[in-house]
């Protein structure tokens, strides 16, 4: 007789898996910063940061399984629009961004402050609340796709990279190795 013992099953939507990016406060980096306009109207503009989860490497869930968010990559999107321009603003200088003068318009002001961002951001580290989550897949008319048992399926786990969530602590990458942040590999 062997020592093999078959693991139970779980009921529907239950998993014992790790999730990829347990929800908590991790030191990220900024590899990259583009402009980009949004696809539909009013086609604002944004700048799209290419991010890294540099620390904690390991991370232990409740469950008792181990997570390794480290060298996860994301993007994080800020959009400028009128609406949302207090929210950008907080969120770069969050960021540890250094504003230029305030332009006569908000076309002006904006193509300002996404050129500071764009020039400034890379190499950035910083603080962030990071989760990740799995969304359902979807039809083409949207409607959710459904396994044999009628469950919703559920796609790849993406990391959420939420400008609303960026703590602070903003620095230079040189800065980060300075106090003895290990930036990579994975």
């Amino acid at each position: 007789m062997s020592a093999y013992t078959r693991p139970s099953a779980s009921g529907p939507g239950a998993t014992t898996s790790a999730p990829l990016v347990p929800h908590a406060c991790y030191t990220c980096i900024v590899l990259g910063a583009k402009a980009a306009t949004g696809k539909r109207p009013p086609y604002n503009k944004r700048v799209d940061l290419e991010v890294q989860i540099l620390a904690p490497d390991v991370v232990p869930n409740l469950n008792g399984t181990t997570s390794r968010p480290g060298g996860v990559k994301g993007t994080l999107m800020l959009t400028f629009s009128e609406n949302n321009l207090q929210n950008c603003v907080d969120a770069l200088n969050n960021l540890g961004l250094t504003f230029p003068a305030a332009a006569a318009s908000f076309d002006e002001d904006v193509e300002a402050i996404r050129n500071a961002a764009l020039a400034q951001l890379p190499n950035r580290v910083f603080d962030m609340r990071v989760s990740s989550k799995r969304e359902e897949v979807t039809n083409p008319d949207g409607s959710p796709m459904l396994d044999s048992r009628g469950q919703p399926i559920l796609g790849q786990e993406r990391p959420d990279f939420n400008m609303f969530n960026i703590v602070g602590n903003s620095r230079t990458a040189e800065q980060a190795v300075a106090e003895g942040l290990q930036i990579g590999p994975f």
